[in-house]
């Protein structure tokens, strides 16, 4: 098992560490938290002699700011305590010096160049994170991109309209009409870019958010006696209670069926397909096997030999990225990086030997592709950026 550094991500607010340091001071941060502020001065420590590496004015920055500390510290400490507290004075006074230390270990390391975690090649340029995109493919073949699509009615199938939203989400309104088995053999695809998330709102009221490189094939409406859609990559789905016609979802070889809940579907790998429950009840099926899940558990079907168990999970850190945040637990470096290339749209690929260990923790999805990587840095993880291609080296 590798490293694993279950606060890492926090540090894109640099906030949260004083607040950390402030808690350590005053005795009150947890196991957990005086554990990753050690682990955090000895990642910096052998980094110190970077003062060397400061110009003039930074250096005498950096010593006014370590010196207001200093002072702050002294004057907490120099107070006439009872006996009672002397112990706990001693211990206050040795956590004061290791977080001076940290806190200067800190401001040495905000004052060294970020490109020391990322390198930029040529006219290469920070990248942005993605958006609101998809791409609508009507019955007829035609297409329609979504992101370009003005507010209100766009399209007609059948006597289905379908409208986008003042949100940028669309909707599939069934008005009735003479032939409603007709319209129910006319499918539509929406696709989902590297770089783009989207949500529609299906005939039924259902609601599918789908994911980066996701793709998801539906009636326009559903006149049947039962609610069938295929998909491809991770979708999110709300789905509208229906006794007399259950929600089936065929993703590769497997189908989850429900009659009204909340669940997430992972399937992007061929060997590693995950169904999270969240609220209600679904039973997966593959090929003989079938598991019914109750909140909180996950369907996996993992291996080439495709064996399907139940497994308790955190269910909203699965569906995490739906609401705008990367969330890993104990995830490689090929897992995490894997998850960035279809948000920010870029090929990743790896050289030498990278040094195996594992991360934990949350990212927003809002930060630039070097914001988000930066805090993959604090693990001594580094990135050579030419145009859309990534390197991560060891």
């Amino acid at each position: 098992m590798g490293h694993v550094d279950k606060t890492w991500s926090k540090f894109m607010d640099r906030s949260y560490f004083l607040v950390l340091l402030d808690k350590y001071d005053r005795g009150i941060a947890s196991d957990e938290e005086g554990a990753f502020l050690n682990s955090y001065y000895q990642l910096f420590n052998g980094k110190l002699n970077a003062l060397d590496q400061l110009n003039a004015v930074e250096k005498e920055d950096l010593k006014l700011q370590i010196k207001h500390g200093l002072q702050k510290k002294m004057d907490l400490y120099d107070r006439p305590s009872p006996p009672l507290f002397s112990l706990l004075k001693k211990r206050l006074a040795i956590a004061a010096s290791v977080l001076l230390i940290a806190i200067t270990a800190l401001l040495i390391y905000r004052y060294q160049s970020q490109s020391k975690a990322i390198q930029y090649v040529s006219n290469s340029k920070d990248i942005n994170p993605g958006t609101s995109k998809a791409l609508l493919t009507l019955s007829d073949g035609s297409t329609v991109i979504l992101t370009n699509a003005a507010s209100g009615i766009f399209a007609m199938q059948g006597n289905t309209r379908i409208t986008k939203t003042n949100k940028g989400e669309i909707t599939y309104n069934a008005t009735g009409g003479a032939n409603p088995g007709l319209a129910d053999t006319k499918t539509n695809t929406i696709s989902v870019p590297k770089g783009g998330q989207f949500t529609v709102k299906l005939a039924d009221s259902s609601i599918v958010v789908l994911n980066s490189g996701s793709s998801i094939r539906f009636p326009v409406v559903f006149t049947r006696n039962e609610r069938r859609v295929f998909l491809n990559g991770e979708a999110y789905f709300e789905i509208a209670h229906n006794n007399k016609k259950p929600f089936r979802v065929v993703a590769k070889n497997q189908t989850v069926e429900v009659l009204g809940t909340h669940f997430n579907i992972n399937v992007y790998d061929n060997q590693i397909m995950r169904t999270t429950l969240v609220q209600g009840s679904v039973k997966v099926a593959l090929n003989d096997e079938s598991v019914l899940l109750t909140p909180g558990q996950q369907a996996l079907v993992t291996g080439a030999d495709a064996r399907l168990k139940a497994i308790d999970v955190d269910a909203q850190g699965a569906i995490a990225w739906k609401n705008g945040i990367f969330h890993f637990e104990n995830a490689d470096i090929k897992e995490v990086m894997q998850q960035f290339a279809r948000w920010y749209d870029v090929d990743v690929y790896f050289t030498g030997k990278i040094k195996e260990r594992s991360f934990s923790g949350d990212i927003h999805k809002n930060m630039t592709f070097s914001q988000a990587v930066e805090l993959l840095g604090y693990s001594n993880v580094h990135f050579i950026v030419n145009g859309k291609k990534i390197t991560v080296l060891p």
